[in-house]
């Protein structure tokens, strides 16, 4: 069986409506009357574990003589101390350990040491909170060209300024249109020319070849040509000069003529250096 919810817990963003709601005591919900109480949060409570003593740490305990928690008997040293095993509280004398937290004085420091912090808390949240002061906000200059208007005059200058700046616009875009024609006009021209010399390049080209191969076969016919007259002419030369060399002697074997003599031998020497791939 469900045990009956018997307190509820809530948190308030603003202190001054956990305040309110404190001061009225009580709160409707759902047509039903519930009583308020304040709730403190229980607080962290240092006890010395020297001399038992509430708020503070061993190193900050000022007692020379250290306080059994159990007994709450005192002694110098833990050796020589015998303790009886019967709580004591040094605090209220109860029948519990002097540290216990159920300790009506432990209970009680901590419940004033929660307000505490709660005021110190809230003084400082109502320190924080924002009112607003219309006098921290002065108020803007009013605008000076808002009761200045603009008179025609100053509107139809202004027109004409810009019908102006819109004209010398065209103007360099007419320009520019212009130019544009003349680039296309000069880039079809050069296409054309360069049509023109890539043809004639390919018909030199063509001729070149066909001057080559002439060459080749020119080359062809002179050494055919030469060969002949090495191999056959200039030999046949060689024998009808000998021939008319002989008929330049008499049968007695003097010669008739001796300038034709010098000719023929000279033409001989010729044919030879001819025959012998000598200079002449």
């Amino acid at each position: 069986m469900q045990q009956e919810i018997r307190y509820i817990k809530i948190e308030f963003i603003s202190y001054l409506a956990r305040n309110e709601m404190l001061k009225k005591g009580r709160i409707n919900i759902d047509y039903r009357t519930y009583d308020i109480e304040e709730y403190l949060a229980p607080a962290s409570v240092l006890i010395c574990s020297k001399c038992c003593g509430i708020g503070h740490f061993k190193r900050q305990c000022t007692q020379d003589a250290i306080t059994c928690k159990l007994c709450g008997q005192t002694y110098t040293d833990v050796k020589q101390h015998t303790c009886t095993n019967v709580p004591k509280c040094v605090h209220c004398d109860g029948a519990h350990a002097s540290n216990a937290t159920n300790c009506p004085i432990v209970k009680q420091f901590r419940a004033d040491l929660t307000k505490k912090l709660l005021h110190s808390n809230s003084t400082t949240t109502n320190n924080n909170q924002y009112s607003y002061d219309p006098n921290h906000f002065p108020a803007l200059a009013p605008n000076r060209n808002s009761s200045i208007g603009w008179s025609n005059n100053n509107v139809i200058s202004k027109l004409d300024l810009l019908v102006q700046s819109v004209n010398q616009v065209n103007d360099k875009i007419n320009k520019l249109s212009s130019w544009h024609e003349k680039f296309e006009k000069f880039m079809e021209e050069k296409n054309k020319n360069d049509e023109v010399i890539r043809r004639d390049v390919s018909i030199l080209q063509n001729i070149n070849k066909i001057t080559e191969a002439n060459i080749v076969q020119h080359d062809l016919k002179l050494k055919r040509h030469e060969n002949i007259l090495i191999k056959f002419i200039i030999p046949l030369l060689d024998e009808i000069t000998k021939i008319l060399s002989y008929q330049n002697y008499d049968q007695q074997g003097r010669v008739l003529d001796p300038d034709a003599k010098i000719l023929f031998e000279l033409n001989r020497a010729k044919l030879k250096c001819i025959i012998d791939g000598k200079e002449l």
